[in-house]
């Protein structure tokens, strides 16, 4: 048997040929001939990248949001932090440090170059998204500070003060009115007679509704701070709500175990979304406002359809609640987070954690 560095110096000695070599060369290209075309394709999303489950925070996390240009994602966690997560890599970019207590809701600014958060400590904070810097601490709630949220002109925030699965005695029922740019409060809205844990604008900017622990959903005129409408129809705590994209309906998530979709010009209660087995934290419209999202202390996030409160996804992962939940604004993926410690990124049409 011939040695391998026998071989080798062979093999050396042909390749130095000329006509060697374009023989060997000749072999090559035919073996790669007869290869399938998919030995040169990209291996498959599944096996080539990884899902984009975070857990840097130490502690729940409280809640989500996507930037305006969905390149990025923003959390709130209990360790008292907000991070800035890269979508594409998964890897974390900022860690917004200053609350002392908490970060119970999260926001962009229309622009994506503010960041606003709410906390435990009962402070409204204001950053820069790029540097990282607080900007403002909006002082003036007497209790949690549980929902935040930044008006379409980017403007005004609107906060709101309340507890996370109670009420408790506690005297702010009001949600606050402020300028983004200066951090002055504008205005206050009083009427609720209990906690206020959601609040969000309509698109137009003009009108701004609000979820409390008293059962009750309730919408404002912004310019005046005027009560206009209330809407009943849950049977507890109701804690979270959204608007449609095109400003007609309402979302309301509660501790009843339901969703409602409401009208908001006539207040009618339209469809009542049932499946899941415990609270609702958080819900959401889709960007086009044909789905619905929703998250709840049973541990799932479900898809629905906004139009008949058909059930089409559970997505399952979670170990523990769900605290919010969160549309890319390409509607084809949504964020997570939970009591568990993780952010979990979904594809919308399977119902299964995305690969990234």
């Amino acid at each position: 048997m011939m040695p391998c560095f026998a071989k080798r110096q062979v093999l050396k000695h042909l390749l130095s040929r000329p006509v060697c070599r374009l023989w060997v060369t000749g072999i090559i290209v035919l073996l790669l001939a007869t290869l399938p075309l998919t030995a040169f394709a990209a291996p498959p999303a599944s096996l080539a990248l990884e899902a984009f489950v975070q857990t840097g925070h130490s502690g729940n996390i409280n809640a989500t949001a996507f930037s305006p240009d969905g390149r990025y994602a923003l959390s709130g966690a209990d360790d008292h932090t907000l991070r800035l997560w890269d979508i594409v890599s998964g890897k974390e970019i900022r860690t917004f440090h200053g609350h002392s207590a908490e970060v119970t809701s999260v926001a962009f600014s229309p622009d994506g170059r503010r960041v606003v958060s709410g906390s435990n400590d009962m402070t409204v904070r204001v950053w820069d998204a790029a540097g990282g810097t607080c900007l403002h601490i909006l002082s003036g709630h007497t209790f949690y500070v549980r929902t935040v949220a930044v008006s379409p002109d980017g403007r005004y925030i609107l906060s709101g003060s309340g507890y996370r699965y109670m009420s408790v005695n506690r005297p702010d029922t009001d949600a606050r009115l402020w300028d983004l740019t200066t951090g002055k409060e504008v205005r206050v809205f009083t009427g609720h007679r209990g906690h206020i844990n959601s609040v969000s604008f309509t698109p137009d900017g003009r009108y701004a509704l609000t979820a409390s622990s008293d059962k009750t959903l309730r919408l404002w005129e912004v310019a005046s701070g005027q009560q206009i409408k209330v809407f009943k129809g849950h049977k507890n705590i109701v804690k979270s709500v959204a608007v449609s994209p095109d400003g007609r309906y309402a979302l309301s998530g509660s501790g009843d175990q339901t969703l409602h979709l409401w009208d908001i010009e006539s207040g009618r209660d339209l469809v009542v979304f049932k499946g899941h087995t415990d609270s609702i934290n958080a819900a959401v419209f889709s960007p086009d406002g044909k789905h619905v999202l929703s998250g709840s202390r049973d541990k799932t996030v479900r898809l629905w359809d906004a139009v008949t409160g058909r059930e089409l996804h559970i997505f399952t992962g979670h170990e523990k609640d769900v605290n919010s939940v969160s549309f890319n604004p390409d509607g084809r993926h949504a964020l997570s987070g939970s009591d568990d410690g993780t952010i979990r990124f979904w594809d919308i049409s399977t119902g299964k954690e995305a690969k990234q």
